[in-house]
């Protein structure tokens, strides 16, 4: 039975990209947080955060896109082609074995590989497809929902890098300016005073 694998991986990468920020506030505006309490609610009824979501998985799919093409393809194609020795050749053998048996996709043996890569790695890819489908069943292969669940997480937190250095760059500004402009005494009348945080 396939279930809703939820989309909880799409939105802490951004919430993760945002958390320097939120921090920021709430160290200075401690009192803000009522405030963004209820903005909060009011944004998940709106479904902004799943609108984050939604990015954190596209910057994702680019990272992989440009991984894959950088690599040459995706990791389960490379593995699968009998000229990478990342597994032992009974591994590599086993697979081909049992794939083959349970797609009924046949793969290539090495030679029709050397001849025609392309054709062989569309097979590879045929295969892993096959395999995927018939492993959604979270019930009976709660494993493998789970290593998905990191990739994807891990996959659109690096999506989000240039963000979250955006982010943290500016929090660390916004901590530097309060931070200053909070030590600087004021004079008001003959006593002095220390300043309200204002940014700079």
């Amino acid at each position: 039975m396939r279930q809703s694998r939820g989309n909880s991986h799409w939105i802490r990468p951004a919430l993760i990209a945002l958390l320097p920020a939120m921090i920021t506030v709430a160290l200075w505006y401690p009192a803000v947080w009522n405030f963004w309490g209820g903005l909060a609610a009011l944004l998940i009824t709106c479904g902004v955060l799943a609108l984050l979501g939604e990015v954190a998985r596209h910057l994702g799919k680019k990272v992989e896109r440009r991984m894959i093409a950088k690599n040459g393809g995706k990791f389960t194609t490379i593995f699968l082609r009998h000229g990478d020795s990342t597994l032992s050749a009974s591994t590599k053998a086993a697979y081909h074995e049992y794939l083959t048996a349970r797609s009924g996709r046949p793969l290539p043996d090495p030679k029709q590989e050397s001849v025609n890569p392309r054709t062989a790695d569309d097979s590879y890819r045929g295969a892993v497809d096959w395999l995927l489908e018939a492993t959604r069943d979270l019930n009976r292969f709660p494993l493998v929902y789970q290593e998905n669940i990191s990739y994807g997480f891990c996959r659109n937190l690096l999506g989000l890098r240039g963000l979250a250095a955006c982010v943290l760059a500016a929090s660390f500004a916004m901590n530097t300016c309060l931070t200053l402009s909070s030590s600087q005494p004021t004079r008001c009348g003959s006593r002095q005073v220390a300043s309200r945080p204002e940014c700079c």
